[in-house]
């Protein structure tokens, strides 16, 4: 049997395999909206199966739609499992703020909501809390 590394004293040489496999897709995928596409995208629904070509890349895999006839003719690229796995994990840590523009009153309070309940409020545009007795 061939290994497909050779070992040296100092490193390593491996040769790039195209990898090959069958996947479901567990999300849609809609090429128009994903900017970092490196060529033409293939877009994908739910439960569509797509033939990966090649997924030795780690950022994208090569891949057809597979149909009730067989492999579709247009080709593309999608992102891979590790891409997408990280672009989830930088989702889930963004922050969303829902406040509308120009709520917030000249003290500073945002109407509808009260003190934290322990006599402080935070006046961020300075970065500095005030006590209570200094706020009126």
């Amino acid at each position: 049997m061939m290994n497909h590394s050779m070992s040296s004293g100092s490193g390593s040489l491996r040769t790039n395999q195209k990898r090959s496999l069958y996947v479901r897709a567990m999300f849609d995928y809609d090429k128009s909206k994903d900017s970092g596409l490196p060529s033409q995208g293939l877009s994908f629904k739910y439960g569509d199966i797509l033939h990966v070509i090649n997924a030795s890349d780690d950022e994208w895999w090569q891949a057809r739609r597979v149909t009730l006839e067989g492999d579709s003719e247009e080709m593309g690229v999608i992102p891979s499992k590790r891409r997408v796995e990280r672009k989830e994990r930088a989702r889930l840590k963004t922050v969303k703020f829902n406040a509308k523009p120009g709520v917030i009153d000249a003290k500073g309070d945002i109407p509808g909501l009260g003190d934290d309940g322990y006599g402080t409020k935070t006046l961020s545009f300075l970065g500095k809390q005030l006590p209570e007795s200094q706020e009126n």
